[in-house]
């Protein structure tokens, strides 16, 4: 007889299409709004028909779809975003990269360009020339004002305070109070023990009574010796401290006064050399002079190789030569452009530019020049300047001496606000003086002064 093997029975076998059930349930709520019910849980539809968006706790879904048809597309809509690539990411990372190359690029050039023009600009901080009344009051020495103030007198008062208080601690921490108190304690309390054994209630109550009374009446006792112990304390060292605090007053009021008298004397000796130098420059000395011009044109904060040359035969006129840088070193012949991946790159600028801003910065440096001279002394009612700057006129030849403008400035005019607002060159040329631009802004060789020939 053959063998019969049991099979594993399952849905399979029963239904073979894999037949389920589903439970589900829709309900209108407004118009385009439904709510759906189902096993899956509850879910939402917004929308009309034929293009729907499903709320639910498996997400947000969008139908579209042609009624009628039985055509649809179903997608998620709150879904994880999809993964990038690697060559995605690394497209994304090169472009970062280029973005903050060519924000730094940027930065690091307008950084450049505002230095640069700031040092072209750097002739607009013309000195404030003093006036007449301005010179006559230097000529007089100046009142002594020492800065640092004088030592406090003490504060005896507080001073014995704080010796009261140091003084009652000691003595509370000497006196013995603290024994006094264990002992009566102690004592009160073998007391009250054996009459709680005796069954003395009574007695044991009159008796706490009476050990709290003698522990009040003992603190304020032992209080006012501490306090009588202090105060005699007090009176017998007080003299000695009164003294000590003094004299430490005292030294510091004298070592006060030595600062003082030094500073002092210090001060009238710098004070009888100015105002005897202030005299000489109000009169017109003409060594005075010449000692001023070599230290304030050295101290003249000169942004490029410059210098300048002072000369006069009275205290009325001044005549200055200023030697200018080479326009090479000076005006930057190109520009720093920004490219789009972070790489400069240099733009040859045109050369009216150029030269139209190193005419700028050389008149603008010998109108700086003739104020800072009016500041030297208040004789000086004229002051001319010739400039010249070095060029190459041949090839293979060395740069030569070429004068390039020259003009006169008088007090009156030095003094207007307007000059730090002016235009340069057009500034020399309402002052009359000698300039002559090309068409591309080149400053022309000018025929040289006569006092420059005969100057050393």
């Amino acid at each position: 007889m053959p063998r019969l093997h049991r099979l594993p029975i399952s849905r399979t076998h029963i239904f073979p299409f894999g037949m389920s059930f589903r439970l589900s349930k829709r309900i209108k709520i407004l118009p385009g709004l439904t709510l759906n019910l189902s096993g899956g849980g509850i879910s939402a539809s917004v929308g009309v028909r034929g293009a729907r968006v499903t709320f639910g706790q498996r997400g947000t879904y969008g139908n579209v779809g042609i009624p009628g048809t039985g055509v649809s597309y179903r997608t998620r809509l709150d879904g994880p975003a999809r993964k990038l690539s690697d060559r995605e990411i690394g497209a994304s990372h090169r472009r970062y990269q280029a973005r903050l190359a060519h924000a730094t690029a940027v930065k690091s050039v307008e950084a450049e360009a505002e230095a640069h023009r700031q040092l072209l600009d750097s002739w607009k901080n013309l000195p404030i020339i003093p006036t007449l009344e301005e010179f006559r009051v230097a000529c007089f020495e100046r009142d002594f004002h020492f800065q640092e103030p004088p030592p406090q007198p003490p504060d005896l008062e507080t001073v014995a305070d704080n010796l009261r208080q140091r003084l009652l601690l000691e003595s509370e921490c000497a006196s013995r109070r603290n024994i006094y108190r264990g002992l009566t304690l102690g004592a009160g309390c073998l007391v009250m023990v054996g009459m709680w054994k005796m069954k003395l209630t009574w007695l044991v109550i009159v008796v706490a009574i009476a050990i709290c009374g003698i522990m009040l009446w003992l603190e304020r006792y032992v209080s006012k010796q501490v306090q009588i112990r202090a105060e005699a304390i007090l009176q017998q060292r007080w003299p000695d401290e009164c003294s000590r605090i003094n004299g430490m007053h005292g030294v510091l009021c004298e070592e006060f006064e030595s600062r003082r008298s030094a500073a002092e004397a210090t001060w009238k000796a710098s004070e009888l050399s100015r105002a005897e130098w202030a005299r000489r420059l109000f009169y017109g000395d003409l060594s005075a002079l010449g000692e001023t011009f070599n230290a304030t044109f050295s101290e003249i904060p000169f942004p490029f190789d410059t210098s300048c040359d002072a000369y006069f035969n009275d205290a009325t006129k001044v005549y200055l030569k200023l030697d200018l840088p080479e326009i090479e070193d000076v005006v930057e012949t190109s520009l720093k452009k920004v490219l789009r991946d972070g790489r400069i790159k240099e733009v040859k600028r045109r050369a009216v530019e150029v030269n139209l801003e190193y005419a700028r910065l050389a008149c603008g440096l010998g109108i700086l020049t003739a104020c800072e001279a009016f500041t030297c002394g208040p004789t000086i009612q004229t002051v001319e300047v010739a400039a010249f700057t070095q060029r190459i006129k041949r090839p293979g030849l060395p740069p030569e001496d070429c004068y390039i403008y020259n003009f006169e400035m008088s007090r009156g005019e030095a003094i207007t606000d307007q000059l730090q607002a002016c235009e340069p060159v057009a500034q020399i040329h309402a002052l009359g003086g000698t300039i002559d631009p090309d068409k591309t802004g080149r400053l022309k060789t000018i025929q040289i002064p006569w006092w420059c020939i005969a100057a050393p």
